[in-house]
């Protein structure tokens, strides 16, 4: 891996991995080790919402959320699962017209703050795709709870 600091964490807080499959936890939890993972895949990453922006160019184009952004280390998993998904979604037409403006905790809960823009001015995104979009992100926000959430 090629960081500047033998620092344990970058950036927000993110702890980092030292190598390919080398888990930060003690228990080697499969959602800890899926976040360790993807950041081992974009080294260069200076915290976990910079790794969004790179792992997911068609959906950030390279900018970070409009407004400061943080994810807890334990929701961590939930983001890639929802960013996974609605890079899977989006057809690249679809992607240009993608924007997130934050992603925080809110009321002890995750909250991502994203919505696809009218393909013109006088009419509305696509329903399907705007529905499935929100059941996506309503989820991972319930996730963010808990399993009794």
């Amino acid at each position: 891996m090629t960081g500047k600091s033998s620092d344990p964490t970058s950036g927000r807080g993110t702890p980092r991995v030292d190598a390919v499959n080398h888990c930060r936890c003690a228990t080697q939890d499969s959602r800890c080790c899926a976040v360790d993972q993807a950041v081992a895949q974009v080294p260069n990453a200076k915290d976990f919402i910079d790794l969004l922006v790179v792992r997911y160019p068609r959906l950030f184009r390279g900018h970070s959320p409009q407004f400061q952004s943080f994810v807890p280390g334990p929701w961590q998993s939930i983001v890639l699962g929802l960013f996974d998904d609605i890079d899977s979604l989006l057809d690249d037409e679809a992607a240009a017209r993608f924007f997130v403006s934050q992603i925080r905790s809110k009321y002890g809960g995750l909250r991502v703050y994203c919505w696809l823009t009218p393909v013109d001015a006088g009419s509305t995104c696509e329903p399907n795709v705007a529905a499935v979009l929100h059941k996506l992100v309503d989820e991972a926000e319930r996730a963010s709870f808990g399993p009794s959430a």
